[in-house]
């Protein structure tokens, strides 16, 4: 992005990508070639489809991107050491790294942002 000086504004554009709901660190370009693939598909498909068909598409993009993933992971949930029974199911693994959770709603409300959160902390994952 340009300022009006001609000069680069990355605090704007670092902020825009936190406003997406997405944090992307200078160095992070696994987390930029998954943005990629998913605004690939977005295009290709538009709004007001079922998730399973993002899904879908977003898996063949990240192949054709050369990014490895795994779909429909269980991921174990520990209560005080204990593993539990049940365990939370997740859209996607990308790379052992990052984990996707895919919704089709215009706006993320606050409980979307907890159960991935949750996600998160049980499967100790770098990014999600």
């Amino acid at each position: 992005m340009v300022g009006h000086g001609g000069t680069e504004t990355r605090g704007h554009e670092k902020r825009a990508r936190r406003r997406e709901g997405v944090m992307i660190t200078g160095d992070d370009t696994l987390g930029e070639k998954i943005i990629g693939c998913a605004v690939a598909v977005h295009r290709e498909l538009g709004p007001g489809l079922l998730e399973s068909i993002y899904e879908e598409a977003l898996g063949i993009e990240l192949t054709q991107t050369g990014v490895s993933f795994t779909r429909e992971v269980a991921l174990p949930v520990v209560c005080k050491g204990s593993l539990l029974s049940g365990s939370f199911r997740v859209d996607m693994v990308v790379e052992n790294a990052v984990v996707i959770e895919l919704r089709c709603f215009e706006i993320i409300v606050p409980v979307h942002e907890a159960q991935l959160l949750s996600c998160f902390l049980s499967a100790e994952h770098d990014h999600a």
